[in-house]
């Protein structure tokens, strides 16, 4: 572990490479004085990579794989109770529309555990949760108003806006 204070927060990456811009680093850091921690400069961050991650204790949450016409995609996965919940559908598989030419979506039949938030920006490959039973998975980026509730990003999005096209596409759901 390296010990960071808010100047190093610049240079911070998120687990999945992206560098945080300034604004997103400061709500970070106000985040973590609002918890109750003595403040950024003597906060000690875990900045080990992806790759050397310590052992979740629930690895089935961790990842998954979509695949797309043959494609895989490897999905990083968020730690709340919609993927743990979204877990236990897979595997599936699911016909996705086309909407706005940045994402595809899916209504399930089941409802799953919400917690949206508005998150103003997304991000390629960004998945979430649209009111409590619409899956999307976005293939454009794009400044958004909606609320979503996080369920994971896909790792490699090299070639997904060719993968998906401009239709409807059946996409395999898989616990990796």
């Amino acid at each position: 572990m390296e010990k960071i204070n808010a100047s190093h927060l610049i240079r911070l990456k998120h687990l999945s490479g992206k560098i945080y811009n300034k604004t997103t680093l400061l709500c970070i850091c106000a985040a973590c004085c609002n918890f109750g921690f003595s403040g950024c400069n003597s906060q000690t961050l875990d900045t080990t990579p992806p790759s050397q991650e310590k052992t979740i204790e629930n690895k089935d949450y961790q990842s998954m794989k979509l695949v797309i016409y043959e494609k895989t995609f490897d999905v990083v996965l968020e730690n709340n109770a919609t993927t743990k919940e979204l877990i236990k559908l897979l595997p599936m598989t699911i016909t996705m529309n086309e909407l706005n030419g940045n994402e595809k979506y899916c209504y399930l039949d089941t409802s799953l555990p919400m917690n949206p938030q508005r998150v103003n920006y997304i991000n390629t490959g960004n998945i979430m949760l649209f009111g409590n039973n619409c899956l999307v998975v976005f293939y454009k980026s794009f400044s958004t108003n909606y609320s979503y509730t996080k369920i994971g990003n896909i790792t490699n999005t090299t070639d997904l806006v060719n993968v998906v096209g401009d239709s409807y596409v059946k996409v395999e759901w898989n616990a990796s």
